[in-house]
């Protein structure tokens, strides 16, 4: 249950404002000017209303006047029926209007309380009684969305104002059907897993999230990327299927956040908010704060305090190949001590009446986190306390601009900045009396310097212009910028204990006997797995994206043959990034008593190790030189699209909804001669079909049907794996005793690089026998054949959907549909080896099937011509890509002035093979992966195969068959004040 003190909304102020449009109207039209220069997604943040004008007899009334009025509004709009009766408002703003119909002869007719939400296109049936045009028949029925055949939910203004929620948008997202919070959706970096989003049983990557029609999902990864705080948010949105095809780049669901705006009257308020450790229990899940790359949860923390019990030791014996057979335990944390407060303002209002609005909000969030540690230092105990700090600042300003009655303008800006100060050390002493396995390490590595900066912008520029009441013409340009830079992180050799090394008990894999034998001068260099000699030491020195977008879009209304709504629009957006990234000096993972296993095919670098030692390792273990994960480069692309539509309404209730989308698309390479990827119009050809029927015909039941095809929009993972931005090149080493004192393992980086980029041993090292040097991130393919499969085709999706909506009383409706949706082809890197990578659609295909085909490059780099001919003829071909959904969904709203009540039921499977651009397999570092393109399935290809031989399909990681919601809230006035009490209930199984 959540209390919530909400102040009435707003007061009033009047003011007499000096003429000023000559400088306005300049200015705007100048914003207006930039916005059609040239910069794919086309995104509703706005509602349509029509309807038709009839007589008691149901005689069309042309020519009927028809004004729109609401506090959304610079001014009422207007419009005049055609000769069917029918009209027609268009990019309407989410809010509350009137209705109001005049003509000769007739008495006036006025609609009140139409509650109208993004996307939503409710028809009006109008009968006018025959009368004075000064008698007034006044009525307050809700009509349905009854020609429309996509599926949406609008998350509104009352709904966000008296539910529980987060702090930003993506916290109500869950409330629409077929959409589901997800851990495993949930990037592996996410303290509480609670940022990914299954959408109809598409991952968090292929779902499209926008601000304001601007899409600012994550460049390169998918998956959400900027916050906006709910005191921006008016409404959200989440399409989930049928989307028109008007909209392109989403494979799951599209969420949209509508921005507030000013209005004719001035409201405002003040916004305080804390939240401290005083207020919560020590919760094992969440106790390390939102990451950085200066404090990123530790695997340890991410499954909630599980690790494995450092009194016991692994089965070392390696005969029957590597076993984790070591006991586990749970080290409880101690709470930290963290206070979180935001203060700021919210205002919006006329700066010149009917003409001009500004809607402005400030927010801070200062946000203090304190760890004690208590270190084992020379002299006893060493008691150390540490601070993080996390310093943001969100603002949003909008301006709103009608210089004539039929021109409408707007420009907003959402600005945010952070700063993150201080590191952590990884784990806080144990509540339980358990040893801090990072008692042992140096406490001055922890830098109260280390942190981040990340800004980000968000600019939205556009118009529209309605020249009559049949014809509308819109242009939207945005911009989204954001850049993480580090700072404050050390410089030197940093040394990673890949396993235990413990006095007396980590023995030689040589020999059997200790590593460092009981009273060794060398037991201070004993520590558990995961001890490092120094913090991060890997530096991003920029990593800048950018997404530039621009659409413009014309409708045209006319009756003939019933009433065709007709739009045709262009769009295209363009991706950037300019990265650099390096590594200050060198890393050195150390693997005390292992042995050392080659994964590049064919290698031989181990025999004389082994001929020498009997394993491929020295007395103590082995050792590597990571150089890497390193990313340099720029890379910049552009997505086109093109679309026609018609909704046409024949009569009788039915209207067909018709229209096809065509894309253009390129994935570009980091660095020039590496492989991209390219798909013209007619790669990318989406058709979306749909029919909606008015059952009753009274505007109270809408049954739909539809059919789409969806196609995704490449992120940039794959370039910066795949086609060289990445840079990771490790070098091994076998290690003996006299590496103990790590400090005589001393790599340099000449050029920049301690491993490669010429294959060969180090620079610097004099200790240990050079193993071999292996690239990780080798551009597909080579001199001997393309990496990239010429004959690729899109990652498409299809879709039939089928349902029903029925208002049943003005504050009660009711909502089901069933959705089948079908993946046709994904888009994946492919490997025999883990070594050489192939891009192209995985399947039984020519070029993907690898153990069926000669693999050339795969013989020029390992000099093993057994591969210019087929692996294994008689191997089962690689099965296709698979993923399968079927849901069926309800949803059941109730709405009053002091009561919001949502009840939604999915009950679904999510079948196949693949999990998407977002790998959600456990078996893959507990979900969770956003590297778009390059999912785990695809690596090898005994993984895509069971035990017993046979290809693997069934349930997803994902799959949750029955998924029940409930939430609601009541709203109690009291002292001119008003409190809501709400609470939200998921449920899910699977």
């Amino acid at each position: 249950m959540l209390l919530a003190g909400v102040p009435e909304r707003g007061y009033s102020m009047k003011s007499g404002l000096a003429e000023r449009s000559v400088l306005l109207a300049c200015l705007m039209a100048f914003i207006l000017t930039l916005s059609v220069l040239p910069v794919v997604n086309a995104q509703e943040t706005t509602g349509g209303i029509k309807g038709y004008v009839k007589d008691k007899t149901g005689g069309a009334v042309a020519g009927a006047e028809v004004e729109l009025s609401g506090p959304a509004l610079l001014s009422p709009k207007k419009a005049q029926a055609d000769s069917a009766g029918y009209f027609y408002f268009q990019l309407l703003p989410p809010g509350e209007y009137v209705l109001t119909v005049t003509s000769k002869g007739f008495r006036t007719y006025k609609q009140t309380g139409i509650q109208l939400s993004a996307g939503k296109l409710p028809t009006y049936e109008i009968a006018l009684d025959i009368g004075s045009v000064t008698e007034t028949v006044e009525v307050s029925a809700q009509a349905a969305d009854i020609t429309t055949s996509n599926v949406a939910v609008a998350i509104t203004a009352q709904d966000i104002d008296t539910l529980p929620h987060g702090r930003s948008y993506q916290s109500v997202i869950g409330l629409a059907p077929g959409a589901r919070q997800e851990p495993l959706q949930s990037s592996r970096t996410d303290r509480l897993r609670q940022n990914g989003f299954q959408i109809d049983g598409a991952s968090d990557s292929e779902n499209t999230y926008l601000v304001e029609g601007m899409d600012t999902s994550n460049v390169e990864q998918g998956g959400i990327k900027q916050n906006v705080i709910f005191e921006f948010v008016e409404e959200v949105q989440v399409k989930t299927a049928g989307t028109q095809a008007e909209y392109g780049g989403a494979l799951g669901g599209v969420v949209n956040v509508i921005q507030k705006r000013g209005s004719n009257e001035w409201h405002g308020g003040l916004v305080a908010f804390y939240r401290g450790d005083k207020l919560d229990a020590n919760d094992q899940c969440a106790t390390t704060p939102q990451p950085s790359p200066a404090n990123t949860p530790s695997g340890q923390q991410l499954a909630c305090g599980l690790r494995y019990d450092p009194s016991t030791s692994a089965n070392t014996n390696l005969t029957k190949g590597p076993v984790h057979d070591q006991g586990a335990n749970y080290y409880v944390q101690k709470k930290d001590q963290y206070t979180t407060i935001e203060a700021g303002y919210s205002i919006g209002g006329p700066l010149w009446k009917d003409k001009l609005w500004l809607f402005s909000s400030y927010i801070p969030t200062i946000d203090r986190y304190t760890r004690k540690v208590n270190f084992a230092g020379a002299n006893g105990v060493d008691p150390r306390s540490f601070t993080r700090s996390y310093t943001a600042h969100n603002m949003l300003n909008r301006l709103d601009y009608q210089p004539f009655s039929k021109v409408h303008l707007y420009a907003g800006w959402q600005y945010g900045y952070s700063r993150i100060k201080g590191q952590l050390p990884t784990l806080p002493d144990s509540a339980a009396g358990q040893a801090n396995p990072i008692a042992t390490q140096d406490p001055t590595t922890f830098r109260p310097d280390t942190g981040t900066v990340s800004p980000s912008n968000i600019f939205s520029f556009g118009g529209d212009w309605t020249p009559n009441s049949r014809t509308v013409i819109s242009v939207k340009y945005g911009y989204f910028y954001y850049n993480t830079e580090d700072r404050g992180l050390p410089s030197g050799i940093r040394y990673v204990y890949g396993s235990d090394l413990k006095v007396g008990v980590t023995n030689s894999p040589v020999d059997g006997q200790p590593i460092v034998p009981a009273g060794s001068p060398n037991a201070s260099f004993a520590h558990d797995n995961g001890f490092a000699s120094m913090t991060n030491n890997q530096t991003t020195e920029w990593d800048i994206y950018s997404r530039k977008t621009f659409t413009t879009d014309g409708s045209y209304s006319v009756s003939k043959w019933g009433q065709h709504n007709f739009k045709v629009g262009y769009g295209f957006n363009r991706l950037f990034n300019n990265v650099f990234q390096a590594r200050n000096t060198a890393l050195v993972n150390m693997f005390w008593g292992n042995e050392y296993v080659s994964t590049i095919s064919g290698s031989t670098a181990c025999a004389p190790i082994v001929a020498a030692n009997g394993v491929c390792a020295g007395t103590a273990g082995y050792f590597t030189v990571q150089d890497g994960i390193n990313t340099n480069g720029i890379a910049s692309s552009y997505n086109h699209g093109i679309y026609g539509q018609d909704s046409w309404s024949v009569g009788h209730g039915l209207t067909l909804n018709l229209g096809v989308r065509f894309e253009k698309e390129f994935l570009p390479p980091y660095h020039a001669g590496n492989p991209s990827v390219s798909f013209n119009f007619t790669d990318k050809v989406a058709p979306r079909i749909g029919g909606a029927y008015d059952l009753l015909h009274n505007g109270k039941v809408r049954i739909f049907a539809s059919y789409g095809k969806f196609f995704d929009i490449m992120k940039y993972s794959l370039p910066r794996g795949s086609f060289g931005g990445d840079y990771w090149h490790d070098c091994f080493y076998t290690m003996d005793r006299a590496q103990v004192n790590y400090n005589t393992i001393t790599p340099t980086n000449p050029g920049g690089h301690s491993c490669g980029p010429a294959f060969g041993p180090t620079p610097g090292i004099t200790v240990g026998t050079f193993i071999e040097q292996k690239d990780w991130r080798a551009a597909a393919g080579g001199a001997a054949e393309p990496g990239v499969d010429p004959n690729m085709k899109p990652m498409s999706q299809h879709e039939f959907v089928v349902g029903a909506d029925w208002v049943i009383t003005p504050k009660m409706g009711f909502e089901i549909r069933y959705a089948r949706k079908r993946l046709d082809h994904a888009i994946d890197d492919m490997s025999l080896d883990d070594g050489v990578y192939y891009i192209g659609n995985p399947g039984p295909n020519t070029f993907a099937d690898l153990l069926h085909r000669p693999l050339p490059q795969v013989a020029l780099l390992n000099g093993d011509p057994a591969f210019l001919n087929p692996i294994c003829p008689t191997c089962p071909a690689q099965p296709n890509v698979s993923r399968r959904y079927d849901g069926l969904e309800s949803r059941l709203t109730y709405r009053s002035s002091k009561i919001v009540g949502l009840v939604s039921y999915t009950y679904s499977k999510l079948y196949g093979n693949y999990s998407g651009l977002t790998d959600t397999d456990v078996t893959d570092a507990s979900g969770g992966r956003h590297n778009a393109n390059n999912n785990r399935t695809w690596d090898l290809p005994e993984m895509q195969f069971t035990t017993t031989g046979k290809p693997v399909d069934g349930p997803l990681s994902t799959d949750r068959p029955h998924v029940l919601n409930m939430s609601g809230s009541y709203l109690l006035k009291w002292f001119g004040m008003q409190t809501s009490l709400g609470e939200v209930d998921l449920h899910s199984r699977g």
